[in-house]
């Protein structure tokens, strides 16, 4: 769907991207992180062999925010297929990076080039 939505509105200037961040040390991988056999399995299953930090995935947003990846489009970052963002949390609706993204998504918006990860 990524590449499909970024052949569609290239065109347009719009970019599309999508986060993938699998396994990453939250409240909800504290059970994982605890458990040795799942922390194994889920070890195994991950080829760089440990788990995400919730700041991989905000440097990921960032970048891909920023004027450095005016050329990218139909990326899919990480390992595993989970929604980390939609277009409208992208937009400003995600409290813990608003600040630094607002400031960038307006100026795309008013020179014509949007981006999005979902």
């Amino acid at each position: 769907m990524t590449r499909a939505l970024a052949l569609e509105f290239a065109p347009k200037k719009i970019n599309v991207n999508c986060i993938c961040p699998g396994a990453i040390k939250t409240g909800m991988t504290k059970m994982i992180e605890e458990n040795e056999t799942m922390l194994k399995q889920t070890l195994m299953a991950i080829p760089v062999g440990q788990m995400g930090d919730p700041m991989d995935i905000v440097n990921a947003t960032l970048y891909l925010a920023s004027d450095e990846s005016d050329y990218v489009t139909g990326c899919r970052c990480g390992w595993r297929v989970e929604c980390a963002l939609s277009p409208l949390k992208l937009l400003g609706k995600q409290s813990k990076i608003d600040d630094k993204l607002s400031s960038n998504i307006e100026a795309k918006r008013k020179s014509g080039i949007m981006k999005f990860c979902f």
